[in-house]
């Protein structure tokens, strides 16, 4: 789960992009990397493999000046965990940075034909396609947004992305694709952050115990942010009037229940989900469940050991679309599937891979905790 944050203002980029991704390491990273404008309107660019905190510390010491700039903690999908690998990447003449969670699914096509233009590729990622066709469509005379959006028709796949143009420093885009993970963009007295998760907006959003207006991005848009504000878009161009809501720090504090990251809290919450699942489809005075919401509108059989109740209910052999028993079997001749609802609860594995809570009634009182 890779993290994004950007930031442009009228103070230092570096340590709001820093904090921002240290908001974001409960998602899990091998790497991290910074790139900002300097006041010479230069990408400087610092990488690390490991934590954020090396951020500080690699390639000499200080900090990166500049009040533009985005960072990323990287999840490796395409090449391993490196300095080459980690984002943010550049394009051939380093004018262009881009950080970006997904995948690009028909990168290597794209590559090979920017390749035969003369483009050199640095590391082994698919991101660095995106970077190469933005620097393409500017070669052709496009604008740094208008080649941003070109971008976005070639790719295929899922995709959040984050640009910035060297000799801009007061300009960000942002944009979405699919469902690859969020965009959040945030703006308020002259300053923009754009960020994967709400918490990495948190450094702008504190600075206002009562809220800032932030925009959530859905597939098919792009947010130009710069100091003056917000420009919403569509991938034709065209600007959108966009919906947008009031934020406070508060909200993100409590969106984390009290537990210090998010993973916590879902580890933490994980006996009131299953719970929250169960309710009105399990009938302890019958014991019966009813499952039927989860198969409605499925045509093909789900893969793993779902298949056979999935059938079930088709066949209407007391499977969920006919609030079956658990206890009947999901298959002549094959393993039992079973539940006591009035009994402890114990665990077994089902042979197609899906592993369901039994309990020990008389149909089943000589299995083991494994269904033997």
């Amino acid at each position: 789960m890779c993290g994004i944050v950007a930031f442009v203002g009228r103070e230092d980029a570096w340590p709001i992009i820093f904090e921002g991704l240290q908001r974001l390491e409960y998602r899990g990273y091998d790497s991290a990397g910074i790139a900002v404008i300097d006041d010479d309107g230069e990408l400087q660019f610092r990488k690390t493999v490991g934590k954020v905190i090396g951020l500080n510390s690699a390639n000499g010491s200080g900090l990166l000046h500049g009040s533009a700039g985005l960072g990323h903690t990287r999840w490796a999908t395409h090449g391993k965990p490196s300095q080459a690998n980690a984002h943010p990447h550049t394009d051939c003449h380093h004018r262009v940075a881009v950080v970006h969670n997904g995948i690009v699914e028909n990168y290597l096509e794209l590559k090979r034909q920017l390749q035969a233009a003369g483009h050199q590729f640095a590391s082994e990622t698919d991101t660095e396609v995106i970077t190469h066709l933005v620097e393409d469509g500017m070669d052709m005379g496009l604008s740094f947004e208008d080649s941003i959006l070109r971008m976005g028709h070639a790719i295929k796949g899922s995709q959040a992305i984050t640009a910035m143009l060297q000799g801009q420093e007061g300009k960000i885009c942002a944009m979405r694709l699919g469902h690859a993970g969020g965009i959040v963009v945030a703006h308020a007295d002259g300053q923009g952050i754009v960020g994967s998760d709400l918490p990495a907006v948190l450094p702008i959003l504190k600075r206002d115990p009562q809220g800032v207006k932030v925009g959530f991005l859905e597939s098919g848009e792009m947010a130009v942010v710069t100091r003056e504000g917000v420009d919403y878009r569509d991938l034709d161009g065209n600007r959108l009037d966009k919906g947008l809501r009031t934020v406070s720090p508060e909200e993100i504090v409590i969106d984390k229940g009290g537990h210090r990251h998010f993973m916590l809290r879902e580890i933490m919450e994980q006996p009131q989900a299953v719970t929250s699942a169960l309710r009105e489809r399990v009938d302890f005075a019958a014991g019966r469940v009813e499952l039927s919401p989860f198969f409605a509108g499925i045509k093909r059989p789900p893969a793993g050991g779902a298949h056979r109740l999935w059938h079930q209910s088709k066949r209407g052999h007391g499977g969920p679309s006919s609030g079956g028993n658990f206890g009947r079997a999901a298959g002549r001749g094959r393993e039992r599937i079973g539940i006591s609802l009035s009994g402890p609860l114990h665990r077994c594995s089902d042979p197609g891979g899906v592993h369901w809570p039994v309990g020990r009634d008389s149909r089943h009182a000589g299995r083991d905790a494994n269904g033997a």
